[in-house]
């Protein structure tokens, strides 16, 4: 087939278009930025180029009226999104789950800390005070701290305390087989505004194996919410801490100073 013959018959598929050939068209071509804006963002690219170039390889030689292989390019074209289904079930699970959570949640916004900057790290010391006793002690420990919102449900799912940052308190509230022990803390300025609360755990399966509840719920809250999670291992020991759902492991003393200072919003 000449060069001009194609082109012949690639004008002549676009004349005889009809209304709802061009809303099919729309409709599929929706269909695959959808799919290929998942695969780029979870570092798919390489099989958007590969994916982009069979397509390309099969309308050609359905141009070229290659019918073996134009019925395969027919196939892989209607195969296709249930192949993306599989391959990112995880990913797209996530993305359902974060978009139903999102409509939800209702959130509820916490009045800004306005203490001096003395103040402020006279706060993260006894936070990190109370975090490297828990883990000399192996006892297991979830915080949040909140800059700003945090989702109604999570609040309400524990008890309110609005009690004062000590670290007394935040020790004898994780003490095991206490009655708040085994949720989350959440933190807000110099107030511990509730203990008990249940969180959402992530969904994401890439995790390594010997992260455990606590850790995924720590996780899960920072997909969520704009908010700081600190975390004791109770088998460990080892201090983790989590923010926008990534995780730092056996974080020492200044790296929890640095993490606080930042979402106390006295460091860039």
């Amino acid at each position: 087939m000449t060069y001009l013959t194609t082109m012949q018959r690639f004008a002549e598929l676009f004349a005889n278009l009809v209304f709802i050939d061009i809303i099919d068209i729309l409709l599929l071509a929706v269909m695959f930025l959808c799919m290929f804006s998942v695969a780029k963002k979870y570092n798919s690219s390489h099989l958007i180029v590969s994916l982009t170039m069979l397509l390309l390889i099969g309308f050609v030689f359905t141009l070229l009226e290659a019918k073996i292989i134009t019925i395969f390019a027919k196939w892989f074209l209607i195969s296709m999104p249930l192949f993306f289904v599989i391959v990112f079930r995880s990913e797209l699970k996530r993305e359902i789950w974060k978009k139903s959570r999102q409509e939800r949640a209702g959130e509820i916004a916490i009045s800004k800390f306005n203490g001096t900057e003395k103040e402020i790290h006279a706060c993260i010391q006894t936070i990190i005070k109370a975090m490297q006793s828990m883990s000399k002690k192996n006892v297991g420990a979830l915080i949040i701290v909140i800059p700003s919102k945090i989702p109604m449900q999570i609040a309400e799912s524990g008890v309110f305390l609005n009690s004062d940052l000590s670290t007394e308190i935040i020790e004898n509230i994780f003490t095991p087989n206490t009655p708040l022990h085994d949720g989350a803390m959440l933190i807000t300025g110099n107030k511990i505004l509730a203990a008990g609360c249940f969180l959402p755990l992530t969904q994401d399966n890439s995790l390594p194996k010997d992260l455990g509840t606590r850790h995924r719920a720590g996780i899960g809250i920072t997909e969520m919410a704009d908010v700081l999670s600190l975390i004791v291992s109770e088998e460990t020991g080892v201090i983790s801490f989590v923010r926008r759902g990534t995780i730092e492991r056996y974080a020492d003393a200044e790296m929890l100073g640095d993490a606080l200072a930042k979402i106390y919003g006295i460091k860039e």
